[in-house]
């Protein structure tokens, strides 16, 4: 796929540094053949801002990006904190995850749910290796620089404040169930999607897609098909 016009991708010395030569010529290739350039991002010293590994230019937006290429479970604290101090520091930024195994997956989503990251600040985009994963970078840089180019911004906030008031309902629907909190709300939207389909869930789909416990699963689908459970009034 080539992109109209140039872009500019700048690479962050430090990521560079811990990628095999291999990568960084598959990315030079990559850049070459969809007309970006590619610079690198010097560590400037006493730096009070933190470190982003990319950010590309495509029509005058820029896009910073975290791109995690090896995901490690049992030492992901730091990379925890960079990405809440970047989404503070970016209009457009991401954060792209390899995940090349099934567990290293499931530890992904524990762990984003244990960290409490709001949904869609930043975006994860989950891909399985390296080259998918800035395959993406770029598509998501050419997608925000002709949304500029169309003067879509204006529609894509309209969209975004419309998704933001119905997962607000959502949330609040779910937390209206006995004993659901916040947290259980966005694992069931994850994992389920629509109230409609929640209600349908049994107690052992609910058990093996989402880390809820099994009395908040009982409590779900009594909810939802109990009707004189739902109607009485709880004591919480």
């Amino acid at each position: 796929m080539l992109y109209e016009g140039n872009g500019v991708c700048m690479m962050s010395n430090a990521w560079r540094d811990k990628q095999q030569p291999a990568i960084i010529c598959f990315i030079a290739s990559f850049l070459s053949a969809n007309s970006y350039r590619l610079n690198f991002l010097p560590i400037a010293p006493l730096c009070k801002f933190e470190v982003k590994d990319f950010i590309v230019n495509n029509g005058g937006v820029s896009v910073a990006f975290i791109f995690i290429t090896n995901w490690d479970y049992q030492n992901i604290a730091p990379t925890m904190s960079r990405i809440k101090k970047l989404k503070c520091q970016f209009g457009h930024f991401y954060a792209v995850i390899t995940v090349s195994t099934k567990e290293q997956n499931e530890s992904f989503i524990k762990l984003f749910f244990e960290y409490g990251i709001e949904i869609g600040r930043p975006t994860f985009i989950v891909v399985e290796n390296l080259e998918i994963g800035f395959e993406k970078i770029v598509n998501i840089a050419h997608i925000n620089g002709e949304c500029k180019r169309q003067n879509a911004i204006s529609k894509l906030k309209i969209e975004r404040e419309r998704s933001v008031q119905g997962m607000e309902a959502f949330i609040k629907v779910v937390t209206s169930i006995p004993g659901l909190e916040n947290h259980d709300a966005n694992a069931l939207i994850q994992a389920i999607g629509s109230i409609e389909a929640i209600s349908k869930a049994s107690k052992e789909f609910i058990l093996e897609n989402t880390d809820l416990s099994p009395g908040k699963a009982e409590t779900i689908v009594r909810f939802f098909k109990d009707l004189k459970y739902s109607l009485c009034p709880k004591i919480i």
